[in-house]
């Protein structure tokens, strides 16, 4: 079972895990666990795509709500944990996506949809605000981040593509050569906490390694690092003071704001989600075996939160 994402929410005392039918909430003390699927339907997008899974998850900045995407029916939703409660988000007849992204305020969430290639803006009470078209050569949308200043958004895919508050967009980049034609398709972006710069990272192709890349907030290129020898690069965390981030892929690999690695680990699986706690130096990684697992700032082994039965290898 893939588990595609995971996060922390504000105040660190609980974290969400989504994946194949799966969108789990554990407290963080006890490790209790409840689903908010349950009861509600979720069904399959498309007959190419045989399970409906939640694809990404982001907390909302300052209440007890969850945003939700996900290759299936009937999951794109903001979804309340304390009740079980959902609001569904439109349009019902094209309700897949592969990134969402709250504003810093709160008020208005971004999702992407990988099938249309549509960036909608939807309010904190999930009506949509802003339908904006498949732009230039961007394709299916594979992410979104909304920048901490709130005055920008970035979307991913086989481009970036740089976005006002509304969604218009305002600047599309090419992040590599070879990447014309749809490959080297991008997974993963996220703004440093000062909203300053936002951070890439590609699924590279049987020929070609990731990269980690470094854009400004208009769009001009910083610095691009080869991760020679790596799987793709499914998703980034910054720590909250901005002076770190890790990134999920074969390994967990923790880097300087700068773009220096300073400590990496090898997974026994590939790692998909990743989330820094908001006030700890403890980071939490999800697996594309179902595995749930905490680490050190350092990369190191912390302990496991849950490993499927047939795979309780450690790490270390």
């Amino acid at each position: 079972m893939i588990l595609w994402a995971a996060q922390w929410n504000q105040d660190g005392s609980a974290f969400a895990v989504g994946g194949e039918h799966t969108l789990w909430i554990y407290d963080t003390d006890t490790l209790g666990r409840d689903s908010l699927l349950e009861g509600h339907d979720a069904r399959p997008a498309t007959e190419d795509i045989p399970y409906a899974s939640v694809t990404h998850i982001e907390w909302h900045p300052s209440r007890d709500l969850i945003a939700v995407s996900s290759q299936g029916v009937g999951i794109n939703a903001i979804y309340e944990p304390s009740t079980g409660g959902r609001i569904i988000l439109p349009p019902l007849e094209d309700n897949s996506g592969r990134g969402v992204a709250w504003s810093p305020s709160g008020d208005r969430l971004a999702v992407s949809s990988p099938g249309d290639g549509h960036l909608r803006i939807y309010d904190a009470a999930g009506t949509l605000l802003h339908d904006v078209p498949r732009f230039g050569d961007a394709r299916g949308l594979t992410g979104v981040a909304w920048s901490p200043t709130g005055d920008r958004i970035v979307t991913i895919g086989s481009r970036i593509t740089l976005h006002d508050e509304r969604g218009t967009p305002l600047r599309q980049i090419l992040h590599r050569p070879g990447a014309e034609d749809g490959r080297h398709l991008l997974l993963s972006a996220a703004w440093h906490p000062s909203g300053d710069f936002f951070v890439v990272g590609d699924y590279g192709t049987d020929n070609d390694d990731p990269v980690l890349q470094f854009w400004t907030r208009d769009g001009e290129p910083i610095r691009s690092t080869t991760l020679e020898g790596d799987r793709e690069l499914r998703n980034i965390a910054w720590a909250p003071d901005g002076t770190r981030f890790a990134t999920s892929s074969s390994r967990l690999a923790i880097w300087s704001e700068a773009g220096d690695l300073l400590a990496s680990t090898g997974a026994p699986d590939l790692l998909w989600g990743v989330s820094w706690h908001p006030h700890s130096d403890t980071i939490l990684t999800s697996d594309i075996v179902g595995r749930i697992t905490l680490w050190s700032d350092q990369a190191e082994f912390v302990e496991h939160i849950r490993v499927p039965d047939a795979r309780r290898e450690d790490p270390r």
